[in-house]
């Protein structure tokens, strides 16, 4: 066990600047420091800026994930097809195999297994292609959705 006091989620330890210390340069100063805090770009926002597609992508892909693993079932669909947008125009066969696996596994999820085993099939394909070990899993996990059905 650590030794370490429990801490609560991060908040601000000040309301913004509507009380009378507010006016002096020591209340500006505190709100400037907490309005840095609660307004980072987020990465998606920075590949965005920076016209990084492959980052833009990758972004997309991650932010999917933290969806899903929060429960959100539709969300990570519309974020990983955004993702898979981007891989093709670019020409990233790896990136497209990976967004199609994934969001294979949220149609499945969702109880979409016609979508589920289409997009895992179009994974399958390029992983082969590309000689990537995940094709393995992926015919699995094929092969178990058709055995189900």
């Amino acid at each position: 066990m650590s030794n370490r006091p429990h801490r609560r989620p991060c908040q601000p330890t000040r309301k913004p600047a509507t009380t009378p210390s507010s006016k002096s340069s020591k209340g500006s100063a505190s709100r400037a420091r907490w309005a840095t805090a609660t307004t980072k770009p987020t990465p998606l926002a920075i590949h965005r800026e920076l016209h990084n597609r492959q980052g833009e992508a990758d972004a997309l892909g991650n932010l999917g994930l933290a969806h899903e693993a929060h429960g959100d079932l539709f969300e990570p669909i519309e974020l990983f097809e955004q993702a898979l947008l981007i891989y093709r125009d670019i020409g990233d066969r790896r990136g497209e195999a990976g967004a199609l696996w994934i969001s294979s596994l949220s149609f499945n999820k969702l109880g979409n297994r016609s979508a589920a085993v289409s997009n895992a099939e179009a994974a399958l394909r390029i992983f082969e292609e590309l000689a990537d070990p995940t094709a393995a899993t992926v015919r699995t996990q094929i092969a178990d959705w058709r055995a189900a059905t």
